[in-house]
């Protein structure tokens, strides 16, 4: 008979360089279950991203808030320590973060004409994700330097969503709304004005958001975040080291290949639910 893993989740709602995450770690090595987190994968969702919307949000210029990148990626490592040190995780998976200057909400606080590139992306602020990315991949080979029989994963988000955009008329995304927001205020060229959040008054929904990449102006769509974590787990180049499933975990990565499912709201429930079947427990350390 086949034995059924059971995927939980550990959720730390931010992360930033004044915070700490010794309360999740240590409830886990207090209570024993560093004993679950020896057999368990656990994701770190985009790290550091929150911090860079703030700041963004909070009027900093990209050339400011990359001041913070050092700092931002040495608590994420530092997080990876204490998560092997004192938890005694033995997979981790770290994400890099998407490209900001593909998302309405981002564009929005910085409509400069002359910097988009030809992908209909904010050239400057794709810079600055690249930038953090950089950064990150560096601490990963870091600490896969100083903890060799720790599986420390990285996954390109980057690269993947690029990918997205690329075919997005092939997996059924229109071009003409390829960078405006389904649940948005109207105004603008992206649909989307940071005083009006999706679901206040005067801010409608597109009738067709299967068609449309964007949500609101800083998530993806259902549809639009399958294919992001499909391209992450079932195409060659999008994580590393790459991960081995066994042949139930892959059929299971096929069938829901360009497949919406109404009840995922978030990545992290998207690799859960692709990843359930596989050996691991999955835990989401955000």
């Amino acid at each position: 008979m086949a034995s059924h893993h059971h995927c939980s989740l550990m959720i730390q709602h931010r992360l930033s360089p004044s915070c700490s995450s010794s309360i999740k770690i240590a409830s886990f090595f207090m209570t024993g279950k560093n004993k679950v987190l020896q057999k368990a994968l656990i994701f770190m969702d985009q790290p550091g991203i929150n911090d860079y919307k703030q700041a963004f949000l909070h009027g900093k210029s990209i050339s400011e808030a990359g001041h913070l990148v050092p700092e931002v990626v040495a608590t994420i490592k530092n997080s990876v320590e204490r998560l092997i040190n004192e938890a005694g995780a033995k997979t981790v998976m770290v994400s890099g973060v998407l490209p900001m200057g593909c998302f309405p909400g981002f564009q929005t606080l910085f409509p400069e004409g002359d910097s988009i590139g030809k992908g209909r992306c904010h050239k400057g602020l794709n810079m600055f994700a690249r930038l953090h990315n950089d950064h990150l991949w560096q601490a990963i080979l870091e600490l896969r330097l100083e903890h060799p029989a720790v599986h420390i994963i990285y996954a390109d988000y980057y690269k993947a969503f690029m990918a997205v955009v690329k075919n997005h008329a092939f997996l059924g995304f229109k071009t003409k709304t390829l960078m405006k927001a389904c649940c948005g205020s109207g105004n603008g060229p992206f649909n989307f004005d940071v005083q009006k959040k999706c679901g206040e008054e005067g801010v409608t929904t597109c009738s067709d958001r299967a068609m449309y990449i964007h949500w609101d102006g800083f998530r993806l769509t259902p549809k639009a975040l399958e294919n992001l974590i499909d391209t992450l787990f079932s195409k060659k180049g999008f994580i590393f080291p790459e991960i081995k499933f066994g042949e139930e975990t892959t059929a299971a990565v096929e069938r829901h290949h360009s497949r919406i499912h109404g009840g995922v709201r978030d990545t992290s429930s998207i690799v859960r639910h692709l990843l359930c079947l596989s050996q691991f427990s999955i835990f989401n350390y955000v």
